[in-house]
């Protein structure tokens, strides 16, 4: 009980550091790439509701990993942030920072107006942020672990994300609250894919690179 807590909250911490990358990176690096502004506070507060409850709830329930009791004992000095958290988190982190800041600045270039390219982004942001959460809880684990009652906390907090994604871009009130405008079906396909691809190819080098 004791490995799978202590595993379970540098899972945490990879992930909680990984994610405020892009959170601080989209707020600042359009306005100095002279870009109009990407991440408003109203973007920054959804995103923290969904880190939030995911934090408190998917890993807490996450199931110990396989061969967990067969790995040596830990060092006394090693603690939950260390050097193999710090680098797995920026590579996560980076990589899902500079997939959604190149949707934005592509979607941007294409001649999408200023509301579509941001919606594409934080669209792409919010996917990343959910396929964080279980590329992190799941690693070590089978992947159908994922689809298991220990992770309905997930898919939970998924399902809700969701559905009020769906709302801010579907309901003009919300579209004008986030500066949002409807993208087109094939825009949303390519940017969650794109970003999808460009957070599983940081996470599996992050994994390789930084073993416990």
């Amino acid at each position: 009980l004791g490995r799978r807590i202590y595993d379970n909250l540098r899972k945490v911490m990879t992930y909680i550091l990984a994610i405020h990358v892009p959170i601080a990176g989209l707020a600042l690096l359009p306005v100095l790439l002279g870009l109009p502004p990407l991440m408003l506070p109203v973007h920054v507060v959804i995103t923290e509701m969904i880190i939030d409850p995911v934090c408190s709830l998917a890993f807490e329930n996450a199931p110990p990993a396989r061969g967990l009791m067969q790995r040596p004992p830990r060092a006394a000095s090693v603690g939950l942030l260390d050097r193999a958290v710090a680098v797995r988190a920026l590579l996560q982190g980076g990589s899902l920072l500079a997939a959604s800041l190149a949707v934005y600045a592509v979607a941007l270039q294409s001649g999408l107006p200023e509301g579509a390219a941001r919606a594409l982004a934080f669209v792409g942001l919010t996917f990343g942020n959910l396929l964080l959460v279980a590329l992190d809880a799941g690693a070590g684990l089978p992947p159908r672990a994922l689809f298991s009652r220990d992770f309905i906390a997930l898919w939970s907090v998924a399902a809700v994300a969701t559905v009020l994604l769906a709302a801010a871009l579907l309901v003009p009130g919300l579209r004008e609250l986030l500066r949002f405008e409807a993208p087109s079906a094939a825009d949303l396909a390519l940017a969650v894919g794109g970003v999808g691809l460009a957070l599983a190819a940081g996470w599996a080098l992050g994994r390789r690179i930084a073993r416990d």
